[in-house]
């Protein structure tokens, strides 16, 4: 009986992470910066991730929902007035599509799912 009782509690205690409210990181994301691996999983993460990070804080990006013309705007006023370097095109595109999907306003809350 008291194998038993041993045996149960053994699996209870294997299994619990698996009831954990955390997603469970990834190989990568467990080697990336831990505000990195608290964005939004996706094509771009890591470009977005080192761009806005240079100058402030991931949370001023993750709470945001902003549609893609406005994200545009902003870089546009962070390149002017903020003395952010010009992205090239694909970066830009990279970024924008990454930053919309992730950070749009249909995004109701952060997503924190990992891919």
């Amino acid at each position: 009986m008291k194998l038993l009782i041993i045996g149960l509690w053994a699996c209870f205690f294997a299994a619990a992470p698996a009831f954990s409210q955390e997603p469970q990181k990834t190989d990568d994301e467990m080697d990336m910066p831990p505000d990195m691996a608290a964005m939004v999983a996706g094509e771009g993460r890591e470009t977005s991730y080192y761009l806005c990070s240079g100058c402030h804080s991931t949370k001023l990006v993750t709470q945001q929902r902003l549609s893609r013309d406005r994200w545009a705007y902003l870089l546009d006023w962070m390149t002017k007035e903020q003395g952010m370097a010009e992205l090239d095109a694909e970066s830009r595109t990279i970024i924008l599509d990454y930053l919309s999907t992730a950070y749009g306003p249909s995004t109701t809350q952060r997503k924190t799912q990992r891919r």
